[in-house]
């Protein structure tokens, strides 16, 4: 989770491309268009919880960057892992019971706040 906290993510993410050599992977993951009506939480479970977000970007607009910029999207989606979701309920109670305060990306794969895109470079 960078480019949401800049300015120019794009302008970034063209940069990385270019260093890709063909067949070379990359894999970006960002507060989705969800996370913008996702519940305020500490530790940031809505995009605008985190005052150093700048950006939301969309997998549609990301996925065509890449496409214009020479790559394939592999895989696309709204990240939700399952080993996470298993976990979340241990990790509440444990927060919990260690006095702390719980955050809001322990519930970020049961609630889809990230999305991501795996690409290759053509």
């Amino acid at each position: 989770h960078v480019i949401e906290h800049l300015h120019n993510g794009d302008k970034v993410v063209e940069g990385l491309i270019k260093k890709l050599k063909p067949g070379g992977r990359m894999y970006v993951e960002y507060p989705g268009q969800r996370s913008t009506r996702l519940p305020s939480m500490y530790g940031t479970l809505n995009f605008y919880d985190d005052p150093t977000h700048v950006r939301i970007y969309s997998t549609s607009e990301l996925g065509n960057l890449f496409k214009n910029s020479g790559c394939k999207v592999l895989q696309k989606g709204m990240r939700r892992n399952g080993w996470f979701i298993a976990a979340m309920p241990f990790r509440v109670v444990t927060t919990l019971v260690r006095g702390k305060k719980l955050q809001g990306n322990i519930f970020w794969d049961l609630l889809g706040f990230a999305e991501y895109l795996w690409v290759e470079k053509n």
